[in-house]
């Protein structure tokens, strides 16, 4: 796994290009896939977390927390989609924040989700 950190200009950029969405984002992720010749290798190279610092601050009032604890938040929540876990379904939403809150809980840290 790389986890790379950008500008808010580069996050734009790459946010239009990769999800066209006309804005920067806080954190994108791109899982790494392997060309169709190797196989079995997936426990070595999960993929990319690419993430804002800046647009990852000015969350912070949006999410009633500390910088620290939402880095936390959001490095973990990159790494699940890595893992392939998702939140387009309710469904796979609450499996994916339960999952989170239990790693996060488990490394000192509260829920996240009951800030709000």
């Amino acid at each position: 796994m790389c986890i790379r950190l950008i500008e808010k200009t580069e996050s734009k950029k790459l946010n239009m290009f990769f999800r066209k969405k006309k804005y920067p984002a806080s954190v994108l992720v791109f899982p790494f896939e392997y060309p169709a010749h190797i196989k079995n290798l997936d426990s070595f190279f999960l993929g990319d977390i690419i993430i804002c610092p800046e647009i990852l601050e000015n969350e912070i009032p949006v999410f009633n927390t500390t910088l620290k604890e939402h880095w936390v938040h959001i490095v973990i929540h990159a790494f699940l989609h890595l893992l392939k876990y998702d939140h387009i379904v309710y469904e796979d939403l609450r499996v994916m924040e339960h999952i989170e809150i239990k790693i996060i809980k488990k490394i000192g840290y509260s829920n996240p989700y009951e800030k709000n």
